[in-house]
């Protein structure tokens, strides 16, 4: 289970791919940001449901 700070951190890592992101123009480091940025909203989501179930 994700404490607030280990979730704030997963924001924050989150916004830095995102901005990373907008910034690339590279395709392949562009869908590499985007696969990451997904699997961390993944994590997020199931912890979440995780803790909800409980």
């Amino acid at each position: 289970m994700l404490d607030n700070y280990e979730r704030f951190l997963l924001y924050r890592e989150i916004k830095c791919l995102i901005a990373d992101y907008d910034k690339c123009r590279l395709l392949p480091t562009k869908n590499e940001l985007y696969n990451q940025i997904v699997f961390l909203k993944k994590v997020l989501k199931y912890r979440y449901e995780k803790r909800i179930s409980r």
